[in-house]
């Protein structure tokens, strides 16, 4: 993994079933986040809300956990900075069952939406 990465701003999880719920959308120091490792504030532009965090850390990580049942679609926003990686690991978890592995490139497409797919929840998404 070359550069640094960063979970910049927040998991998004519209949801997308058919009871027509508003969306919920986590943020990087939300209740229920966590992270290891160290996170920095970057000042990459146009973050959502306050600002986003970074980490030139490998195998730092960067966790939320949400209270959800059914069929989601699950979004990441980040900001750009020429230093991002271009192969981040982004977990998706139904609990403690591993749902996905998604691969994003961070040094395309930020400070917008990138949906990581439609995912069945049945309590927990992480």
């Amino acid at each position: 993994m070359s550069g640094w990465w960063s979970i910049s701003q927040s998991l998004s999880l519209p949801l997308s079933d058919s009871l027509g719920l508003p969306e919920v959308i986590i943020d990087n120091g939300d209740p229920d986040t966590s992270h290891t490792k160290s996170w920095e504030v970057s000042g990459g532009v146009d973050p959502y809300g306050a600002d986003s965090l970074w980490s030139r850390d490998i195998g730092g990580t960067y966790t939320y956990q949400a209270p959800l049942t059914g069929s989601h679609q699950v979004s990441l926003r980040w900001t750009f900075y020429s230093s991002r990686c271009t192969n981040v690991r982004v977990g998706i978890y139904d609990g403690d069952s591993l749902l996905a592995t998604v691969y994003v490139n961070q040094k395309e497409n930020g400070s917008q939406w990138k949906v990581l797919g439609t995912y069945s929840f049945s309590g927990t998404a992480k």
